[in-house]
């Protein structure tokens, strides 16, 4: 058998309680998107229908920058979007790669489907302003498609401008404002393109998913479902204080305020109520049961969630 190795606790990652809140936003915006009804068919539809051909989207990851980590992180052919969030959200920053924005540019004006082997010939070339202009045109079509569609009262997008430098974001915003990167990967031509949509910190709010709670259950089953988890049978309670609970010894007797089992009619065993919990520190979840004890044990029916 293979030795068992610690697991180095002391090499994981500390965040601070800003750094950990700062996580959650981010998180809740996340799970906005994915909760959205035909989000991403909603965004997916126009290019379908101008690259004739199936693209797919979908969110990679996402992370918190500041407007000079994000000017020195962007590659230098990126193109950079600017949108309007209305109507409490502000501006927001769509980017995405040059040979994206030639491939987009050249199905419009030839009217032919791309052959994959050639898109990569498109980066020898500079873009040029016709190229510019017809990627505003899709942008703004596609900008007024999502604000007719999504179902959300502070979701509203138009298009503001277009820009192709990086460290222009220094003139544009501070350099310790935060954002929200998320990024998105759009399958397309036969490649995989990556778009980063960044939205300012202090407008996440606007998103947060309103069911996050529920959201945020159902990625961990989706995670987690068929790992073995602890739980605990509670049948009875006591109230102390702290510094007598860790000055318990052996032999020291307990008396509980109240117990939730009691002797069954015959004598013969126990029954009642009790409750069947997770061990999980930062919530409390389980359900309530009746509990009778049988001759092999105990059994418990579930009366009621907590």
């Amino acid at each position: 058998m293979a030795e068992i190795q610690n697991f180095p606790f002391n090499e994981l990652t500390h965040y601070t309680r800003a750094e950990a809140a700062l996580y959650q936003k981010l998180l809740k915006t996340f799970f906005f998107f994915e909760k959205q009804s035909r989000f991403f068919e909603i965004l997916t539809e126009p290019l379908d229908k101008i690259c004739q051909q199936q693209s797919q989207l979908s969110i990679t990851h996402f992370e918190a920058r500041t407007s000079e980590e994000l000017a020195g992180s962007l590659p230098k052919d990126s193109l950079i979007s600017v949108l309007r969030i209305d109507p409490h959200c502000g501006q927001a920053l769509l980017t995405f790669d040059s040979l994206l924005a030639k491939a987009l540019a050249h199905q419009v004006v030839s009217g032919e489907i791309i052959d994959p082997k050639k898109i990569s010939d498109l980066q020898l070339k500079p873009l040029s302003s016709m190229e510019e202009a017809v990627v505003q045109y899709l942008l703004v079509s596609i900008l007024d498609q999502i604000s007719q569609n999504i179902s959300h009262k502070n979701f509203s997008l138009q298009f503001e401008d277009l820009f192709k430098n990086p460290k222009s974001l220094h003139e544009r915003y501070k350099d310790n404002e935060q954002f929200g990167v998320y990024t998105v990967m759009l399958k397309l031509f036969g490649r995989d393109f990556f778009l980063r949509l960044i939205l300012p910190v202090a407008s996440l709010s606007q998103f947060a998913a309103n069911d996050y709670q529920e959201a945020l259950k159902e990625n961990r089953l989706k995670q987690f479902g068929n790992l073995e988890a602890d739980f605990s049978l509670e049948v009875a309670e006591a109230t102390m204080a702290p510094e007598d609970f860790f000055d318990l010894e052996e032999g020291d007797v307990i008396l509980f305020d109240e117990g939730h089992l009691k002797r069954s009619a015959d004598h013969k065993g126990w029954q009642g109520k009790a409750e069947l919990v997770m061990n999980d520190p930062n919530e409390r979840q389980g359900f309530g049961l009746n509990i009778e004890q049988t001759n092999t044990g105990w059994k418990g029916k579930v009366t009621s969630a907590l």
